[in-house]
């Protein structure tokens, strides 16, 4: 005769499997039955609370690891589950206490240095950070998957220590096809379509459970108006939210009906606009993967359009559960999702050519022009003077704002010997943190270019203030192998020339992509030589940056790249297209517009 304990042990163990099958939902349920008779026993509350973080069911998570730590005030699991909440609410300094209190519970744990590094990154010590990822590796060099974080964390700090060595270890664990690193941190790192797919692909399996929903096709009736969802974590103050206004509000409302769903951690004035621009924008921020994806399919949702996949605050379960018939990948994540519901990737021939389909897992929409879209706003920031930018008066200004974890070693080394062919030049970046900007005044000193040849552009509050700097330099000088994506956009729209050198991913040939549909092909390089020719030319000659500055503004005003009311209705004639093909019960298949 079964027990009271045996029912709770045996739902207990069944919460468990489901757990190593990546089925939180049903693990989540199995838990709480099993504390429906055994109220108190820890190890139930400890796999709950974890279930329900990756759920981001994050207030009840919360709950049962507190119970947990009162029941048991050394329960490790305990506070680390705690301390990972904390972690998730930017609760920093809670966070850092309960993973200090763990690391004198276990000293060699290698998934409290871990979780401490992340937390010392958000509170900006990454001396701190750096050091407990180094200790981490040290104890178990198998624990493989740290080296992606610790290298990308020095990658923003642009602290180049042993980068080749590490880069060529990335690339060997990944092609390994055993480690799981983040693949949104390789971008910056590994110019190599091939080991993006297989780091997705490990990233996929080993993080999500497909299998269960594989082959999970909707069959329904369709709306008069075609029903669009767009999913997003960045319906915020974020690039993705100021590009795809321009496509929100150009929607033909005759034809379609948009809503939006809205993971954002947080809310904010963007999110006012983006809401103003759509049917419906539903709060979905406190929901599971698998009850938005339902929320969709009894909205009867046509097509859905992740504009996330792999980056921060991603729920790429609501796809895998397929929350409609058609799913696409669109805009925020620079690369295939390698999720198996995912039907098609918006692209075009210049970022994904023909040869490079066997690296995506979707079919390609190719767009005509380019993939990109956004919205023209005019400029009602503050006019400065090049003083108060710190800017000397009568210099050639190179720029470049990107992000500084997208400078690798070879970018710069390149700017370096640009600076040194151009005597009347500085280099002016955009500044992320002190201590980057510190480590590349003492890798261009190596080079014997002083420091009062790079300038950094302070953070603002004010975007507009920010977009207003570009008027005031003469060439963006752009990076490899993560290229300016919304920075070059926002270059080439104030009429800053942006000069690229084309690479072999999705993420190195965004620049190239924006350059060609302004006809500006002069300003695309294809060998590093090249780059820095160019980039040299055009200081030394004035006519030459004139007449591209003329070229910019003629593509400007007539090409397709600023003209969003096209791009949208181009990109709704694939929506059609698609929506035939499901229709005519046929499987994906590439589309050219």
């Amino acid at each position: 005769m079964n027990t009271n304990f045996d029912k709770a042990k045996n739902l207990f163990l069944d919460g468990v499997k489901s757990m190593e099958q990546n089925d939180n939902e049903d693990a989540e349920r199995f838990f709480l039955r099993s504390l429906e008779i055994i109220p108190d026993r820890v190890s139930t509350l400890n796999n709950l609370s974890v279930v329900q973080i990756k759920l981001r069911k994050i207030e009840e998570a919360l709950k049962h690891s507190i119970k947990a730590i009162e029941l048991d005030d050394s329960n490790f699991n305990g506070w680390l589950n705690a301390g990972t909440i904390y972690l998730l609410n930017k609760k920093f300094k809670q966070a850092l206490e309960c993973f200090n209190k763990c690391s004198i519970l276990q000293p060699k744990s290698i998934e409290i240095l871990n979780n401490r590094a992340i937390t010392y990154d958000e509170m900006g010590d990454f001396n701190n950070a750096i050091a407990d990822y180094q200790n981490a590796i040290e104890l178990d060099i198998e624990y493989k998957n740290l080296l992606a974080n610790k290298v990308f964390l020095n990658q923003r700090i642009c602290d180049w220590n042993n980068y080749e060595i590490n880069k060529k270890l990335l690339i060997e664990y990944t092609l390994s096809k055993k480690v799981k690193f983040d693949p949104w941190k390789l971008f910056s790192l590994i110019d190599d379509p091939e080991v993006h797919k297989q780091a997705t692909k490990i990233y996929v399996e080993q993080s999500l459970n497909q299998s269960k929903y594989e082959n999970q096709i909707i069959h329904k009736n369709f709306n008069k108006k075609i029903k669009l969802g767009y999913f997003s974590a960045d319906f915020r103050n974020h690039t993705v939210s100021h590009q795809i206004l321009g496509l929100f509000e150009n929607h033909d409302r005759t034809q379609f009906e948009i809503l939006g769903f809205d993971f954002s951690p947080y809310s904010d004035f963007v999110t006012k606009n983006i809401e103003r621009s759509l049917d419906q924008l539903i709060n979905v921020k406190n929901k599971t993967d698998g009850d938005i994806a339902q929320q969709a399919r009894d909205l009867n949702i046509d097509i859905a359009i992740d504009l996330t996949g792999h980056t921060d605050h991603s729920k790429p379960g609501i796809f895998i559960q397929r929350a409609a018939p058609i799913q696409i990948n669109y805009l925020g994540y620079a690369g295939s999702t390698w999720i198996n519901n995912m039907d098609y990737i918006v692209a075009d021939e210049l970022l994904i050519p023909e040869s490079h389909q066997k690296f995506y897992s979707e079919k390609i929409i190719y767009m005509p022009d380019t993939f990109w879209v956004t919205k023209k706003n005019t400029l009602e920031g503050k006019k400065f003077n090049k003083s108060e930018l710190g800017l000397p008066p009568d210099k050639f200004i190179y720029c470049c704002f990107n992000r500084n974890y997208k400078i690798s070693p070879k970018t710069f080394y390149s700017w370096m010997k640009i600076l040194k062919s151009t005597d009347n030049s500085i280099l002016w970046l955009y500044e992320d943190s002190i201590l980057a900007s510190q480590n590349l005044i003492l890798e261009a000193e190596k080079f014997g270019i002083s420091k009062d040849r790079i300038i950094f552009a302070k953070k603002v509050q004010n975007i507009e203030d920010h977009l207003i700097r570009y008027n005031y330099a003469d060439l963006f000088l752009d990076t490899l192998p993560y290229s300016a994506h919304t920075t070059a956009s926002d270059a080439l729209w104030q009429g800053l020339p942006v000069l690229t050198q084309i690479g072999n991913s999705f993420a190195s040939r965004v620049s190239a992509s924006l350059l060609r549909a302004i006809s500006l092909d002069s300003l695309i390089a294809k060998t590093d030589d090249d780059f820095e020719k160019k980039a040299i030319e055009f200081a030394k000659s004035p006519h030459l940056l004139k007449r591209i500055r003329s070229d910019l503004k003629e593509g400007i005003t007539n090409s397709p790249l600023y003209n969003s009311k096209l791009f949208t209705t181009n990109l709704e004639k694939s929506y059609k297209e698609v929506l035939k093909i499901y229709k005519e019960d046929r499987e994906p298949e590439h589309i050219y517009i």
